[in-house]
């Protein structure tokens, strides 16, 4: 028979591990604007040799409200070189009392492909619960195996807005030898975080982290949050052995081992680019032709199975099927160009809508795309973007433009600067004819030309269907009452490059009637600009990652016997955020406007942002301004 200080122990302690995940332990300092609370994050990674990684995860994460969710990544990515040991989730109540417990067959196991992916072995295992009430907590454990140890996992303790840390840990153990290394971003802002370096172990550990809100303009979280890359100067990467210090030695060991041999063509394409390039000796032309070839006759498809995520397909089998991923279409455009004579190079970049670097001292498995690089002797660059059937030779879109990329040569890697899209080529001008009538309605033809990373915006419209070509103007002149898109029409210009829309619209009732007097927006046609919100305590300073200029000319053909009897004042703004101005001149039966707004790009601090702020709100005023037009008196 038990003794009774034997049951009161137990008891003692079943309550005590049933409070743990107890929402009312947490601090209110975390719990404030926090969406969910990192209880424990623990990672362990033991490299045990060059093909052989061992990790082990614990996270517990308590949800307060819905928008949590998606902070608990109860999920595993795997692939067939993996070897899950184990998986396991346990859900507990708002007093830390269990729930339901998972085991390795209670996890969806699905592909994590998307729909442009034609095979991969790349699989996700996710905790599929649904909870019934707030807050709950989520503990979630496994261990897994790998034989590729090329993608150490980096460290970032905070990874989403309005999350906050109790406590994260992570260890990293190099058994093997193998050149464990580091680089450290924002320690020095976040006392909370500490690091320790023991040569074969590394080991960081973030306590008490508050959670953080987005912000409009914020820069990317790697310029704010703490976080750490780590990597090993030798490793496998599904059975390729790597061992680099350098961007050199990295751009090397992909050449020889992942590229090289790979650009073999049938002899019918052979001979059919050959003739295509007859008679031509300008380098330039010949790429031209070579890569037109490659967008009319190739398309995009996703290949990731092992190796594939890093090697390109054989140009023998893209020329055959007539697809290829990112790395397989640049490697196919290299070989064509390599017959032609001209030479080319395989680039790895980070492919982003913020500029995202590869970092110049810590080369490892970095990127998520591919291009191709020609130099030009005394010139710029080309860069040829392969996976598009539609963009302009040379034309480098706002994803893969200004950052440091790896080029891959046969005598190492170099990392290089992509071209920049600055600011005045980033264009677009507007010129209308507005047809008012003597009911309040309007017609309207406008003529649209963008380039820059306008062109980069607008040009897919090319490829839509009519009805979303449709629903698109729709949405962009939603402000003007029951519009109507006529015709529309588009050219392209891609010498420069520029995209043209010629574009008819009407509107019933844009004009408002008051007694013999018609009120309507001086701007029906670019009015986009918006005040971005207010905030009394920002924390991180804005970008403004890419600038543009707008021009527009707006000519009002107003209705017979009506004249001008009110306008705005013309405006004038200019200061180091940018530039605007807005003009009016009246002559027989018509109004002219004609505005010019200009945004600069940069990096501002973030007591400059209430002056960016203010400044948008007063571009958005004036183009909300009002003319008054009347019949002329007899």
């Amino acid at each position: 028979m038990k003794s009774p200080l034997i049951i009161v122990s137990f008891f003692i302690c079943a309550f005590v591990y049933s409070q743990e995940f107890s929402v009312g332990l947490i601090s209110d300092e975390l719990k404030d604007k926090a969406n969910s609370v990192v209880r424990v994050d623990e990672m362990e990674i033991e490299l045990k040799g060059i093909k052989k990684m061992e990790v082990t995860h614990r996270r517990v994460v308590t949800v307060l409200n819905k928008p949590g969710r998606k902070d608990v990544d109860a999920f595993l990515h795997y692939r067939s070189d993996n070897k899950i040991k184990k998986i396991s989730a346990t859900i507990y109540d708002a007093s830390g009392k269990k729930i339901k417990s998972y085991k390795k067959k209670d996890f969806s196991d699905m592909s994590a492909v998307s729909g442009s992916t034609l095979y991969s072995d790349s699989r996700v295992m996710v905790l599929d619960y649904n909870p019934s009430s707030y807050p709950y907590t989520v503990e979630f454990e496994y261990e897994y195996t790998l034989k590729s140890t090329g993608f150490v996992r980096n460290w970032y303790p905070q990874t989403n807005t309005y999350q906050s840390i109790e406590k994260a840990t992570y260890r990293v153990v190099d058994e093997a030898n193998l050149g464990l290394k580091y680089k450290l971003f924002n320690f020095d802002e976040y006392p909370m975080v500490q690091f320790t370096d023991n040569g074969s172990e590394l080991f960081f550990e973030a306590t008490n982290m508050p959670s953080y809100r987005y912000e409009v303009y914020q820069p990317a979280i790697e310029e704010f949050l703490p976080f750490a890359y780590v990597g090993i100067e030798s490793f496998s990467l599904h059975g390729y052995n790597a061992s680099v210090k350098n961007w050199s030695d990295f751009g090397s060991w992909m050449y020889n081992e992942l590229i090289s041999g790979r650009d073999q063509i049938s002899d019918k394409t052979t001979q059919e680019v050959l003739a295509m390039v007859e008679g031509i000796d300008d380098d330039i032309e010949k790429e031209k032709i070579v890569y037109k070839y490659v967008q009319d006759n190739m398309r995009y498809i996703n290949v990731a199975v092992g190796i594939g995520g890093w090697q390109p397909i054989e140009a023998s089998y893209v020329d055959k099927m007539k697809y290829g991923d990112c790395k397989g279409l640049t490697n196919y455009t290299h070989a064509l160009l390599k017959l032609v004579g001209v030479k080319s190079y395989w680039t790895v970049l980070w492919s982003d809508s913020k500029q995202k670097d590869l970092y110049e001292d810590f080369a490892s498995i970095q990127g998520n795309h591919m291009i191709l690089n020609i130099p030009v002797e005394g010139g710029e660059d080309v860069w040829l973007e392969c996976t598009s059937s539609y963009l302009p030779f040379g034309f480098v879109p706002p994803s893969n433009s200004d950052r440091n990329v790896l080029v891959i040569k046969e005598n190492g890697g170099e990392l290089v600067r992509t071209s920049k899209l600055s600011d005045d080529i980033n264009f677009q001008e507007n010129i209308s004819v507005i047809n008012l009538d003597s009911s309040g309605n309007m017609d309207a033809t406008i003529v649209k030309k963008s380039m820059g990373s306008q062109f980069s915006t607008r040009y897919s419209l090319s490829i839509l269907p009519t009805d979303e070509v449709k629903k698109n103007y729709l949405n962009q002149f939603s402000d003007l009452p029951r519009i109507k898109i006529n015709d529309f029409q588009f050219t392209r210009d891609d010498e420069v490059p520029a995209f043209y829309e010629n574009i008819s619209l009407g509107s019933e009732g844009y004009a408002k009637k008051m007694g013999e007097r018609f009120m309507f927006s001086i701007n029906p046609i670019n009015s986009s600009v918006g005040q971005p919100r207010k905030y009394t305590d920002r924390k991180n300073p804005f970008v403004i990652y890419r600038g543009f200029t707008d021009e527009d000319t707006m000519t009002f053909i107003l209705p017979e016997n009506y004249i001008v009897e009110a306008l705005p004042n013309p405006s004038e703004i200019d200061n180091k955020f940018g530039f605007y101005s807005i003009n009016f001149e009246v002559s027989d039966g018509k109004l002219e406007v004609t505005r010019k707004f200009q945004l600069k790009s940069g990096r501002y601090s973030k007591d400059d942002y209430e002056d960016y702020r203010l400044f948008m709100g007063e571009v958005a005023k004036i183009d909300a301004g009002k003319a008054v037009i009347s019949l002329a008196k007899t």
